[in-house]
Parts: C-alpha cells; structure tokens; sequence
C-alpha cells in the first residue's frame, strides 16, 4: 500500500504533471493496473488520474513561438566610422559587463 500513497499524494500536489507527461501517465496506468490485479481493488482509486482535470490550456501557455529574425545583423565593421565603432563596441561591452555583475 506504501507506493500506492505515494503515488496518491504526488498526484494531488501536482495534477498538471500527472496531465501532461505522456510517459508518467503510461507508467501510471500500468501501476494502475498491476495493483489492480494483485488485488488492490480498492487502493485503485486513489491512483486514478482519469479523473485530473484538463491542464492541456498550460501546455498551450508553456510552448513558445518561434520568433523570426527581423533583420540581419553585418558582422563587419569596416563600413563605420572610427566613432560609431567605438560607441557600438562601448555598448557591446556594457552589455557584457551587465551580465556577469
């Protein structure tokens, strides 16, 4: 019965989980059934996830679209002006800065 519990409580704690993964809603249902059949009728039910709402409108939220380029950036600097390359590299270094402070 120990599995069984555990397995309840994680269900409750975490529903969307139990919602989303294909995989743990396999091994879910196989445990389901394996208990079921050694004749845990009535522990079943604790580990039934049929019964979890719909979390399909989370996998929705969580997926991201793909952005496209807008543009593409020239990597050389040889069409700029003396002080536009150092005000690009100036920047360029504040944003490295930036990122590690």
């Amino acid at each position: 019965m120990g599995p069984v519990i555990e397995r309840w409580y994680w269900i409750v704690k975490f529903p969307a989980e139990f919602n989303l993964d294909l995989g743990l809603i396999r091994m879910t249902e196989e445990f389901r059934e394996v208990a079921s059949q050694l004749g845990y009728e009535k522990h079943t039910s604790l580990i039934d996830i049929s019964s979890i709402p719909s979390y399909d409108w989370m996998r929705r939220v969580t997926q991201r679209k793909k952005v496209s380029k807008k543009g593409k950036a020239c990597l050389l600097f040889d069409h700029l002006e003396p002080i536009e390359l150092a005000e690009h590299l100036t920047f360029l270094e504040h944003k490295s800065f930036r990122r590690i402070s």
